[in-house]
């Protein structure tokens, strides 16, 4: 179990899992730099708020993230609930 949380560990940026989290949101990155969008609003479902902070998407004033999980989680940012 130790040899799988160290290779998907969000707080480690070096790991493999951030390796493909990093990759997968690129091509999303991409996709939203082509559009004119002055407000965007996401719904991820399953996620935690740690990806959105690593990836400079918190408390951004135009940006709303909603995180859908089966366990409410307090967030630290103004615009993750």
């Amino acid at each position: 179990m130790k040899i799988l949380n160290k290779l998907s560990n969000y707080n480690n940026k070096k790991s493999l899992g951030n390796k493909f989290r990093n990759k997968r949101f690129k091509f999303f990155k991409s996709k939203l730099e082509n559009q004119n969008i002055s407000a965007l609003k996401i719904l991820d479902i399953g996620g935690n708020e740690t990806f959105w902070i690593q990836r400079n998407f918190a408390n951004k004033d135009n940006i709303s993230i909603v995180l859908l999980n089966l366990y409410k989680k307090k967030s630290i940012s103004s615009n993750i609930n």
